[in-house]
């Protein structure tokens, strides 16, 4: 009951400050729910009564066991990267841009292809990311951009910018690619599991290098990627 109690105020700050600065959009039922159930398990009349019944306690019992298993994989394929990893091509998966101006999201990935780049000077990018709502550019273009000022030959750089979802962003970037090419994904470390699983459904093998995420918005990305998982695992 006590761990309620303090997820309460926590989880209450948290989707204010989500709501304020409009993140998780799509995410904030999810969030509301958890806000909810954390009210309620919080009186101890409700805790009591709930975990007495044991259909309840089993089914909360193995819902956390899940959930965390599938987070600790997610962490482990987001983690276990190496920029010394030689590849033919990189895969950089685009993120939102305001206006012409990269998210803090995307500007991660494409600070992280730029060391990639740098260090393997024969590696080719294939910059993956339409132009959504708000977009005055594509992020495939916005990534061009900021790769070439950081002084990465244009002649390296091919832009796919037509994709509008992570299943398009591989799909559409490997027919810029040679059949038998080694490829790596660079993408935030929350999304490499969920591509390298969109590719290998696609049939294509890839490596995965992450960039880091803001610590502040890690519980979002990380709690969205746990349904997106599961979405891939049965659709």
């Amino acid at each position: 009951m006590w761990i309620f109690r303090i997820l309460l105020p926590i989880i209450a700050l948290y989707i204010i400050y989500l709501f304020t600065f409009r993140f998780a959009v799509g995410m904030m039922p999810v969030w509301l729910f958890l806000f909810g159930l954390s009210l309620l398990l919080s009186f101890e009349s409700i805790y009591v009564k709930m975990f007495q019944s044991a259909l309840f306690k089993n089914f909360f019992l193995f819902g956390l066991v899940l959930f965390l298993l599938i987070e600790v994989t997610i962490v482990y394929a987001g983690i276990r990267t190496d920029l010394k990893e030689d590849s033919d091509y990189i895969i950089v998966l685009g993120a939102s841009v305001r206006g012409e101006t990269m998210s803090l999201t995307l500007h991660r990935r494409a600070k992280k292809a730029y060391e990639y780049l740098a260090l393997h000077g024969d590696a080719k990018a294939v910059l993956s990311g339409g132009m959504g709502p708000g977009e005055d550019i594509s992020e495939a273009e916005a990534m061009r951009r900021y790769l070439v000022k950081k002084g990465i030959d244009e002649n390296r750089l091919i832009l796919e910018d037509k994709s509008t979802n992570t299943k398009e962003n591989i799909g559409f970037s490997y027919k810029f690619i040679e059949k038998e090419a080694d490829v790596i994904v660079i993408s935030s470390r929350f999304h490499i599991l969920r591509s390298q699983m969109i590719a290998k459904k696609q049939g294509k093998t890839m490596k995965g290098i992450g960039s880091g995420t803001l610590i502040y918005l890690a519980p979002n990305y990380y709690l969205r990627e746990f349904f997106g998982l599961f979405y891939e695992i049965f659709r």
